[in-house]
């Protein structure tokens, strides 16, 4: 886990360097940049929070029978989902499902990851991507996040 930290830590700036270089290219927008920093508030009033992630497109189309219900099953809750694609976000949010928040993933800092889980407060992780995200686990471990990765190799 040290060596993984410096690593991030070591390509930090050569990162920040491709997000400003896709932002001024257009590929990346302020919106999405800003969602990827974990920065925004979270809407009110939206109970207790699931945090469902799918690296894009395929993931999160296998996901919308079990987001649907989630929902269904505890009324009370909300769903954030996040994805590392445009294309993915544009389709979830393209579904109109009530209760469900679409934005992109947070860079896998535990700074970031720390921020994002202060706001939205999820009582739980859903991850259907392959990959899986040192930071954003052993955030959710010292918060105590129950994580089910449902997709993972």
């Amino acid at each position: 886990m040290i060596l993984y930290r410096i690593t991030l830590a070591l390509f930090a700036p050569i990162l920040a360097i491709i997000l400003l270089s896709r932002w001024l290219g257009g590929r990346e927008t302020r919106d999405g940049l800003a969602e990827r920093l974990a920065l925004g508030a979270r809407p009110s009033d939206t109970g207790k929070a699931i945090w469902l992630h799918g690296a894009s497109l395929g993931e999160l189309t296998a996901a919308r029978p079990l987001l649907e219900a989630i929902l269904l099953r505890n009324p009370g809750v909300f769903v954030i989902a996040t994805m590392n694609s445009y294309t993915g976000r544009s389709m979830v949010r393209n579904w109109r499902l009530a209760r469900v928040e679409a934005r992109m993933a947070p860079l896998d800092s535990r700074l970031v990851v720390r921020r994002f889980c202060k706001i939205w407060s999820p009582v739980a992780l859903v991850s259907l991507e392959n990959e899986l995200w040192a930071n954003r686990l052993s955030v959710c471990k010292a918060n105590r996040i129950p994580v089910l990765v449902a997709g993972g190799r």
